[in-house]
């Protein structure tokens, strides 16, 4: 795909941020490199806050080696912390998620174990796959559909833990009829192109999300897909929706767990997409992680880069 002129990424933030994390250890006594490659060039602001995110999970580090390239810039920083590699994945991802919310961002994140030909994809549902998101269209019924959005927000950046706000903001649909339920959800489309992708791609997929159970099998029967977890509700004997089981709940553990069961363990070669804090275990814990916000646009491009290998040379790979 064509390259956005710079005023045009900076005003609209569309060109993707992909971020490539590779370590290595120079010897036992020497330091980690960890590198992160960004399809974008960021502003001298932007680049102060990306290194500020950085120092904030590696802790105090020597200055970063920074290579531009045509595409983007390499950041290449020694860390001297013993930690495992998922643990450092999950605390980068813990301080970038909120950041590529607010920029609408893309970044990919494949660990050093990722050299294999990927075998599994799955995606989120709510802002990844859909533009629109669920509750705040279910609470426009009631009027606080605004409401509802700065609650998800705040959830998916991770301000507020996710199950605890999932059941608050479940309860302000409480009462809502089945019929109207259901209205709302068939309401809610794809993208065309996001379809189409998504009935194009031959390897097992997924929808594997937090978002009300009816939702993900309404999605996934429109699309062909057989393969899926969402969190189950509840309705009363009227037929009103009456919240959700909170055993039922699938949070970022939920996700984990239904990924290491479908994968049968092949998480190293899996590639899951998702756009929030309720997505950080599943992100950490595959081999390819790959961030990204349907705001973004053009997921069946990033991804097909992934699949396909096609990313500039920057480290050797077996795929």
């Amino acid at each position: 795909s064509s390259t956005p002129k710079t005023e045009e990424c900076l005003a609209y933030r569309s060109q993707a941020l992909l971020l490539y994390i590779y370590t290595y250890p120079h010897a036992a006594s020497m330091p980690h490199v960890q590198h992160l490659y960004l399809f974008s060039r960021p502003t001298d602001g932007e680049d102060q806050q990306f290194r500020a995110l950085l120092s904030e999970t590696l802790g105090a580090a020597p200055k970063a080696s920074i290579t531009d390239t045509p595409q983007g810039r390499l950041y290449s920083y020694p860390t001297e912390r013993s930690v495992s590699e998922t643990k450092l994945r999950r605390e980068l991802l813990t301080h970038l998620i909120p950041w590529g919310r607010a920029t609408h961002s893309a970044f990919y994140l494949p660990s050093t174990s990722a050299t294999a030909e990927i075998t599994h994809v799955a995606f989120d549902l709510d802002g990844t796959l859909t533009t629109t998101e669920l509750l705040p269209e279910l609470a426009r019924l009631s009027g606080r559909s605004e409401e509802m959005t700065a609650l998800t927000e705040a959830a998916m950046a991770g301000a507020t833990p996710f199950r605890e706000s999932f059941m608050h903001r479940t309860e302000l649909l409480r009462g809502l009829s089945r019929e109207a339920l259901h209205s709302v959800i068939r309401s809610i489309t794809l993208p065309t192109d996001t379809t189409l992708f998504l009935r194009e791609l031959s390897l097992p997929t997924a929808i594997v999300t937090g978002a009300y159970q009816p939702f993900v099998e309404d999605i996934c029967e429109r699309i062909g897909l057989s393969a899926f977890v969402g969190s189950a509700v509840r309705y009363t004997a009227d037929g009103d929706f009456d919240g959700i089981d909170p055993e039922g709940i699938i949070d970022d553990e939920g996700k984990r767990t239904f990924l290491e069961e479908w994968t049968a363990g092949a998480l190293a070669s899996t590639l899951y997409t998702g756009d929030g804090a309720n997505d950080l275990d599943a992100l950490a814990s595959v081999g390819h992680a790959l961030f990204y916000t349907a705001q973004h646009g053009d997921l069946r491009g990033l991804v097909h880069q992934i699949l396909s290998a096609d990313l500039p040379p920057l480290f050797p790979t077996t795929r």
